[in-house]
């Protein structure tokens, strides 16, 4: 086992973060990463929906076990915030905020727990 300051603070095993891809990383590969003693993400962007959400989570968890992580695209959150309210319900160790401002989204994040 290999400590780092990821490890520890993510409670992985291994020093590995899977990229949030949207389109591209969803549950199954999440899963596995996890599984491996990383920490999986599942990305989303604004074509996604809340229920695709919910399955690519329970999927991940799946195969995984309990540790999860999100990735999302700000620009798409300024309309409709609902994809991040979805995810916070998951309870994720981890939310990627990028490609915009993540400033208003922080402390919600923050607040549900996740890093």
């Amino acid at each position: 086992m290999l400590e780092t300051w990821l490890t520890r603070e993510l409670g992985i095993t291994i020093p590995l973060v899977g990229a949030p891809m949207g389109g591209r990383a969803g549950g199954s590969l999440a899963g596995e990463v996890t599984r491996a003693g990383g920490l999986g993400l599942i990305g989303a962007a604004r074509y996604n929906t809340a229920e695709w959400l919910d399955d690519q989570a329970r999927t991940a968890r799946e195969i995984g076990g309990g540790l999860l992580g999100f990735g999302l695209m700000t620009w798409s959150l300024h309309d409709d915030d609902s994809l991040l309210r979805t995810v916070l319900e998951h309870s994720p160790q981890v939310v990627a905020l990028s490609f915009g401002d993540p400033a208003p989204y922080v402390q919600r994040v923050h607040d549900a727990g996740a890093s």
